[in-house]
C-alpha cells in the first residue's frame, strides 16, 4: 500500500502506459423487472468474461474472456472506483503531470454517473491536497465535456 504522499506523485519511470480499468453497472429497474441475467461477469479484479446466450458451438468463435488492468462488478461504488481506479492519475496533477479520466462505452452504461462521482472524489481530495501543503503554490486547470453521437455537449 503506498502513502498519501507517494500516491501524490503519481507514476514513476520513464515510460507511462494507459490504465484501463472496466465497471460493470447493476441491472436498472426495468431489467430487473423482467428477470434480465446480466451479459457479463467478473471473474476476478482484473478480467471479465461474457456470458453469451449463444449455443455453445457459438460461443467458441467469439472469445469470452476479457483482461484489463482493473475490473469492478456491479456490486462495487464510485468511491472504490475512484481510489482504486483514477485516484493515482488524478493526484498525479499536484506534481504537475497532466491527467485525463476518460470514460467510454454506450448509452446507459453509466460513464455520466460513474464521471460525475469520480470527478467530486478527485476535487475533494487535490484541494484536502492543496490546503495540507501551503507551503506550495498550485495553478489547476480543470476541463469536462461529454461528447454525443460526435457532438461535444
Amino acid at each position: 500500500m503506498t502513502t498519501e504522499e507517494e500516491q501524490m506523485q503519481g507514476p514513476s519511470g520513464s515510460e507511462e502506459k494507459i490504465y484501463v480499468s472496466v465497471r460493470l453497472r447493476p441491472l436498472n429497474d426495468k431489467e430487473r423487472l423482467r428477470n434480465a441475467v446480466p451479459d457479463w461477469e467478473c471473474i476476478n479484479n482484473t478480467t471479465i468474461i461474457y456470458r453469451s446466450h449463444l449455443s455453445i458451438s457459438e460461443r467458441s468463435m467469439y472469445p469470452s474472456a476479457y483482461s484489463f488492468d482493473r475490473v469492478f462488478g456491479p456490486e462495487c461504488g464510485t468511491r472504490q472506483v475512484y481510489d482504486q481506479g483514477a485516484k493515482e492519475v488524478a493526484f498525479s496533477v499536484v506534481s504537475g503531470v497532466n491527467a485525463s479520466v476518460f470514460a467510454y462505452g454506450q448509452t446507459s452504461s453509466g460513464k455520466t454517473y460513474t464521471m460525475s462521482g469520480i470527478t467530486d472524489c478527485a476535487l475533494v481530495d487535490i484541494y484536502d491536497y492543496i490546503d495540507k501543503h501551503k507551503e506550495r503554490e498550485f495553478i489547476l486547470k480543470f476541463s469536462a465535456m461529454e461528447i454525443y453521437n460526435e457532438s461535444v455537449r
